[in-house]
């Protein structure tokens, strides 16, 4: 019989999100509810559902906007390990290089929107972690991590060789890391 170690107890599990980044001419393809709904712009995205990340990509692709696409036709281009409704998300941002087909709305009984948005123009309320990341991306940055600035803790080694969490950054550690 396995007994169940401290260790195992307190590892989290950490939610991954496949999200896709559908551009054509500039524009961006965002989701969000029907008309009438007050919801947010979202990338299209969804779980990975027990399947390879690039597999998710492509039926994510097929889910939410009816594409057909393989996963040769995706192409990872951006990590995220953000800090989101009192919630720590991993998110992998899939650029989608190549489709057959028109986009559309997948199918009837979702009530979810589609529309392309001008990248230099994106909508007032599109989500912001969401937005954070087309904003990197767009300046080549893979990786990024956001609302862990409250949360945020560094490890020091101590002379006695001990590891220690401290409340904020080294006086010598960088604001942020970019790859521009």
């Amino acid at each position: 019989m396995h007994q169940t170690t401290h260790h195992e107890m307190s590892r989290s599990t950490l939610p991954v999100r496949v999200h896709l980044l559908l551009c054509s001419d500039d524009r961006i393809l965002l989701a969000t509810g029907d008309e009438t709904s007050p919801a947010q712009w979202r990338l299209p995205s969804g779980n990975l559902e027990g399947q390879a990340a690039s597999d998710a990509a492509v039926r994510i692709a097929c889910e939410q906007a009816a594409l057909v696409t393989t996963a040769e036709d995706v192409w990872l281009e951006h990590v995220a390990h953000h800090w989101v409704d009192k919630k720590e998300q991993l998110g992998l941002f899939f650029h989608v290089t190549r489709t057959h087909g028109p986009v559309t709305p997948a199918a009837p009984r979702r009530s979810r929107r589609l529309a392309w948005h001008p990248l230099d123009a994106l909508p007032e309320r599109f989500a912001r972690p969401d937005q954070d990341v087309v904003n990197r991306w767009a300046r080549g940055e893979f990786f990024s991590h956001g609302g862990w600035t409250a949360r945020r803790t560094t490890t020091t080694l101590l002379p006695t060789g001990v590891f220690q969490a401290a409340s904020t950054r080294p006086p010598s550690a960088p604001a942020a890391s970019s790859r521009s």
